[in-house]
């Protein structure tokens, strides 16, 4: 594992494109803090739309990544490599660029008043939902591959479609709970419910998947 994600992370580095993206979400979080810098209070909407928002930019390191690679993944295909292994991998990266954004966030929330203490989760249960949107990603793009339909793939906007919904269903599970119940404990436990829902299929998917030999 830890040899295939210092594979990745040097691939990545030589292809400007793809370096790009690993500053996307460190960009973001400097737009959002001199943003959240003029509010007096931290509400959760705010915190909401801005972990959206970072998470938008680190749902397109998963594609990214695999670009980059483009035509390895057939000689990949070739090793005794479990299929989890280039999954995590690629995920692992991905969720670890998103985590300047929580940081961030979890910092000014010392600096401001919050709406509610609880708030505070919202960033960090979205760790959560990227980590298993990136797994979804990944393992339909490969699940493509072996089928042999690698020309269209790079441009196929059904998997960031699925990582968007993925990241989303947790921020709109927070707030339609909140809106009918105006609590922010049954908001927070609807979220977290939600996107630890999304990583045990995500894990359950991982489980299933066959060794490539």
């Amino acid at each position: 594992m830890f040899g295939y994600v210092l594979k990745d992370l040097k691939i990545s580095s030589r292809n400007p494109a793809t370096a790009f993206f690993f500053a996307l979400p460190v960009l973001e979080t400097v737009i959002v803090s001199f943003t959240i810098a003029n509010f007096e209070v931290l509400r959760a909407s705010t915190l909401l739309v801005s972990t959206f928002m970072g998470g938008i930019f680190v749902l397109l390191m998963p594609l990214a990544l695999l670009s980059a690679e483009g035509t390895g993944l057939e000689y990949t295909k070739t090793l005794p490599l479990n299929v989890n292994s280039i999954i995590t991998s690629k995920a692992l990266i991905s969720t670890l660029t998103y985590i300047p954004v929580p940081l961030v966030l979890f910092v000014m929330a010392f600096l401001k008043s919050l709406s509610s203490p609880l708030t505070i989760f919202i960033p960090f249960f979205v760790i959560l939902a990227i980590a298993s949107a990136s797994i979804f990603e990944i393992q339909l793009f490969l699940s493509s591959v072996t089928k042999g339909k690698i020309a269209a793939l790079i441009h196929d906007l059904k998997k960031l479609i699925v990582g968007v919904t993925t990241l989303l269903i947790p921020l709109a599970a927070y707030a339609v709970v909140f809106l009918i119940s105006f609590s922010h404990v049954f908001a927070v436990l609807a979220m977290g419910g939600a996107a630890t829902s999304e990583m045990a299929l995500a894990v359950y998917l991982l489980r299933r998947n066959k060794n490539w030999v």
